[in-house]
Order: C-alpha cells, then structure tokens, then sequence
C-alpha cells in the first residue's frame, strides 16, 4: 500500500490546488503514480484563521471534490492539515487539526531562526495532550538552522515526515544527512507535498523510484507500515 501522507489537493483551501479541475487531474496523476490514500492537508495559520472557521471551510472544500470523483478511480482520501507551529496552540484545543480518525497532527515548524523559544513552544504542544506530533518535511530545515537545534528538534517525542522531492534532488539534499534522518527510525512517511500540476506536481513515483535506489531496500516498506498505523491510529 502506498499512502502520500502530505499533499494539497483539495480546491480553493490554500496555495495549493486553485479549482476543481486541478484537484482532478492531481488525483488522477496520484493515482498513475500508485497512490492508494492520500491524506489531504491544506495549510492552517493559527495567526490568519479561527480553528472551526478552517474546519468549516475544509468541509466545504472537500464535499465539493466528493462529489465530483469516482472512487474507484482515484486514491481514497484522508483529511488532515499541515499545522504551522503557533505559541497560541499552548492554550487551544487542537485535536481537531489531527489527521481523521487519528490522535496524529502534521506540525510545521516555523522557517525562521530556530531558538530556545522555539524548543520550548513545540515542548508545550507536545505536553498538551495526548496529540502526537508528525513533523512536517523535517529535511527542509537541514540547510536553513543551527544543526544543534535540528538535533535537538529531532530528538523529542516526535516522529518525521519526508517530501520525495529530498529523494529526487539529492544533489541539492545532501544524502549523508537524509541518511541520517531516516537512521533516527522516526521518519513515518513521505509525501508530494503536491500543489498544483506544474511547478510543484506530484512526484510519489519518483520519489519512491530515487529512494529505493539510494537507500536500504526495507526503507520503503518501512516507512509505509508506520503510515498505515498512524492511519489506523495504531503506532
């Protein structure tokens, strides 16, 4: 079973699929790509939107896309959100932000300097409640902050999220490090991280393709059990 746990595809959420067309056409390149779940997850901006106003809008967005699709041709769809890290979230109720069914949350860690502030903010959502945390595109962040906050990140009772695009342009992700996350035994899934149909399409296949080539040859299979589980609520 192979399951892109991070993707953008229902229409007019976010920066990602603009219409219901291209929600369609990115479905169905999924599904040429061996896709059998794909967990949608739009972006969430605690500082720009109220938590039930995104629900609601995320329940619109994808009813719309229900009734325009024929299951058996397309991958089955699983509702999430890619949860960008906010200090308001140590005094809300999130659960709801977690992936369906599950007790799971894509969390994205802020793109600025990563500090002692940061640690302890991601501290106190991971203290919370009983959420766990799946960090989202952990490897993005290996070029862009201090490697003794990366580490120290990684080491918390956390799990990792990888987008095939660091399988792909490993020239540009250097494979030492991505080696080196995937050696932590935390990473529990890869995604497209897919947008549109152009400049940030979906890339499962070769994604897939690059890692089974450049990596232990369980890694996938792996990765893809822990996908599983989460989705059954059982990791």
């Amino acid at each position: 079973m192979i399951i892109d746990f991070h993707s953008h595809i229902l229409p007019h959420m976010d920066d990602g699929a603009k219409d219901l067309n291209t929600s369609l056409s990115m479905l169905k390149k999924l599904k040429e790509d061996g896709v059998d779940i794909v967990v949608a997850t739009p972006h969430f901006y605690r500082h720009k939107e109220e938590i039930s106003t995104f629900l609601d809008r995320r329940s619109k967005s994808f009813e719309e896309l229900k009734q325009a699709i024929d299951k058996k041709k397309y991958p089955k769809i699983v509702l999430g959100a890619e949860v960008y890290m906010s200090k308001s979230f140590v005094y809300e109720d999130f659960d709801s932000l977690c992936i369906e069914h599950t007790d799971y949350m894509l969390l994205e860690m802020p793109w600025h300097k990563w500090d002692n502030d940061i640690l302890s903010t991601l501290d106190s959502i991971i203290n919370k409640s009983n959420i766990r945390i799946v960090l989202a595109h952990i490897e993005r962040y290996l070029k862009m902050v201090d490697r003794k906050y990366f580490n120290q990140v990684i080491s918390k009772d956390v799990l990792l999220q990888m987008n095939c695009e660091c399988f792909i342009q490993m020239g540009f992700f250097d494979k030492k490090n991505i080696n080196t996350i995937l050696n932590t035994g935390k990473v529990c899934a890869i995604g497209s991280d897919c947008h549109n149909m152009d400049s940030r399409s979906p890339n499962m296949k070769d994604g897939i393709k690059c890692l089974q080539s450049k990596f232990k040859k369980d890694t996938l299979d792996n990765i893809m059990e822990s996908s599983k589980l989460i989705l059954d609520n059982q990791l």
